[in-house]
Formats: C-alpha cells, structure tokens, sequence
C-alpha cells in the first residue's frame, strides 16, 4: 500500500513538553485500536525544555536546526528497517501508538511544520491550524502503511523542511505566528524549526521504548 498521509490538513498540535513545574497538562492522542490514551505529560506554556527526552530548545544554534532533521531521518530509517512489519504494527502498550504510527506522524508533523513556514513567510503572523494529530491516525490508516514507503516518506519530508530551513535569511527566523500548542501563542520560526527537531527526537525515544517492550 502506497503511504497515504494527506498534505491537505493544517499543521500539528504536536507533543507534549515536560519540566519540573508544570502549569498545563494533555493526553497523547488515541490509539487507533483500542482505549484512549493514558500517557499524561505536564507542560509549561513557554515549552523550552522537555525532561524525558532531555532536549533544550536554546541548546541547538539555527545552523543546526536542518542537520538535526535530517539526522533524525536516518535514525526513523533505520528503525523501521531493522523491525519487521508485525513488530512496527504491534501495540505493546496500553494506550499508545505503535511504532509505525509515531513515524507516520512525525512524517506528518515535518510536512505540516514546512507548510507553516511557508505560510509565516507569506503572510504576517498567520494563525496556524491545528493538523487533528488523533484523527489523522484513523484517517490515514497509519498502521496499515508499508514501513518502506513511510521511510521514504520522512526522508523526503525531514528534506524538505530543512531545505526551507537552511534557505531562511537571518531576518526571516524572527518571523513569527501563531501557533496552537500546548497554548495559544506567538512563535518564531527559530522556535518552530527547534520545535521539529523536539518533535522527532522525542518520538524516536517513543519508536525505540516500543520496539523494546517487544
């Protein structure tokens, strides 16, 4: 089956930051078998640091930022080719997507995040829409992608927005918009780009726990 993630939805609640005081909380999305998901993480509304994965926004440079995604890209490709396919579908944990599923929708995520970049570039501070992260699981069928096909698929993606990245002027990483998660508020591309980066990082530590409990 060809991937079928639709580039048509506007981008990404994406994940859930952590720090040792917290003021806001959300659940990880539905699984698309079986019961919501219970996995609660605390979120601080400036989300510059996540404890679980150990990342910190200001510790990664702009000229980074591109390096890093495509990084990331290798490491998901490696993942997904070293699993089988019953493995990369299985649900080992209550509550939580595969590992197919989290790299169907970090692939998502590097989709939606290059189209609010291109939008923040377009117009002044646009509002960005949030890309149904839960719904997209169901809709697009995430488990019943062909792990080659979804590999491919972030390689492309983690290109592209590094690509749009690498070709923003000093000026155009101030730029800003307004982004939906964990609350309302108004981030630069420079966050937005740190962001994508937290967003894979963070969702390879979910794919390598999973293929692990197996």
């Amino acid at each position: 089956m060809p991937f079928l993630a639709s580039f048509s939805h506007s981008p990404s609640e994406d994940r859930c930051s952590s720090a040792s005081q917290a003021v806001h909380s959300c659940a990880e999305a539905n699984v698309s078998t079986g019961p919501p998901a219970v996995a609660i993480r605390d979120i601080l509304p400036d989300v510059n640091s996540c404890q679980e994965c150990d990342f910190r926004y200001d510790s990664l440079a702009t000229g980074e930022i591109a390096p890093s995604l495509r990084w990331h890209a290798v490491e998901y490709a490696t993942r997904l080719r070293a699993a089988g396919a019953d493995e990369l579908r299985a649900h080992p944990r209550l509550g939580s997507w595969s590992a197919l599923e989290y790299a169907c929708h970090i692939h998502d995520v590097l989709v939606v995040q290059r189209e609010r970049i291109a939008l923040a570039l377009r117009e002044d501070q646009p509002t960005f829409v949030s890309m149904r992260r839960a719904e997209r699981v169901s809709e697009q069928r995430y488990n019943e992608q062909e792990p080659g096909a979804v590999t491919a698929a972030i390689g492309d993606a983690a290109e592209a927005l590094a690509g749009a990245l690498e070709r923003l002027a000093p000026d155009q990483w101030l730029r800003t918009g307004v982004y939906p998660w964990p609350t309302t508020e108004v981030r630069t591309l420079e966050w937005v780009g740190r962001h994508s980066v937290h967003e894979a990082r963070h969702h390879l530590l979910d794919v390598d726990r999973l293929l692990a409990s197996l």
